[in-house]
C-alpha cells in the first residue's frame, strides 16, 4: 500500500519519512553530548529538561565547560 501526504497524493518510493527530529548538544571542550530526554540525573536535572531550560550555572558533567561551550546538533529518526 502506498503512504499519502496529506493531500491524499501518492508519496514517491524514493522520499524518506522522518518518524523525528531530536535536538542534542555537545560539548565542544570534550565531546560530552547533553541528552534532554535523560537529562543530567547526577547534577540533579530530571529527564526531558531541554537545554534552554538548563540553570545558568549548570556546567558540562565531564569537564565543567559553561553551556557556552555547547553546540546544538540534530539527529533524525526515520
Amino acid at each position: 500500500m502506498p503512504i499519502t501526504a496529506t493531500n491524499d497524493k501518492p508519496v514517491p518510493d524514493d522520499v524518506i519519512a522522518i518518524e523525528e527530529i531530536l535536538d542534542r548538544y555537545e560539548c565542544i571542550a570534550c565531546g560530552y553530548i547533553y541528552d534532554p530526554e535523560v537529562g543530567d540525573p547526577a547534577g540533579g536535572i530530571p529527564p526531558g529538561t531541554l537545554f534552554e531550560d538548563l540553570p545558568g550555572d549548570w556546567v558540562c558533567p565531564e569537564c565543567g565547560a559553561g553551556k557556552d561551550q555547547f553546540i546544538r546538533f540534530e539527529i533524525v529518526k526515520l
